[in-house]
């Protein structure tokens, strides 16, 4: 489990613009209660526009999910907040992947059994990398997942997109995210998701 911090026991000041200045931040568990309204703005924000165009049903359940997440094993969360303001306009976070929860079952009963022994025996779980439209094309999505990768002691990383040409897929593929599957499906979801991983060490 990652131990709580003060919230600033990881930050890193980074100046992309004259006008603003954002720093990124470890949130705990307690913290990311404090800042749960912001985050679901964030996603919000984030997923109900083109190409993901996310139902009102599947945005709601951001919070619950997010709330039943905390404490699992590996738990992780980085906000990127405005340092003027303290506002937050990004974050990500994930835990440790493992038997018993919904996404890795999901996903493992879609792959062989070597698939699931490389890349599932010691892998760190990708659940949302999220920033508000305004602070797009400024940097900020690769700077977040360059941070959240650089402090997982896991073996793999892995995660789900929709399957399409979107600007977090280009991301991910820059930094060597292989593709796992290219239709992953969930119960209750008509659309398929690319499973894509990477090698952490």
């Amino acid at each position: 489990m990652t131990e709580p911090t003060n919230g600033l026991h990881f930050q890193r000041e980074l100046n992309i613009n004259k006008i603003m200045s954002v720093q990124i931040v470890e949130y705990n568990q307690s913290q990311v209660l404090d800042i749960l309204e912001q985050l679901t703005a964030i996603y919000t924000s984030a997923f109900s526009l083109p190409p993901y165009n996310e139902n009102p049903q599947v945005l709601g359940q951001f919070s619950h999910s997010l709330k039943t997440h905390l404490n699992r094993k590996g738990f992780l969360c980085l906000v990127i907040q405005c340092i003027q303001t303290g506002r937050p306009v990004g974050f990500a976070y994930g835990y440790t992947a493992r038997p018993g929860q919904w996404w890795y079952n999901s996903v493992t009963k879609q792959l062989t059994p070597e698939q699931v022994h490389i890349w599932f025996s010691d892998c760190f779980e990708v659940v949302d990398l999220a920033l508000l439209p305004e602070v797009h094309g400024q940097g900020l999505g690769s700077r977040l997942h360059d941070e959240l990768i650089q402090r997982l002691p896991h073996r793999t990383a892995a995660l789900s997109t929709i399957s399409a040409q979107t600007t977090a897929l280009h991301l991910y593929q820059r930094r060597d995210w292989q593709i796992l599957d290219k239709a992953i499906q969930f119960s209750g979801i008509k659309r398929s998701y690319m499973l894509l991983g990477k090698e952490l060490r």
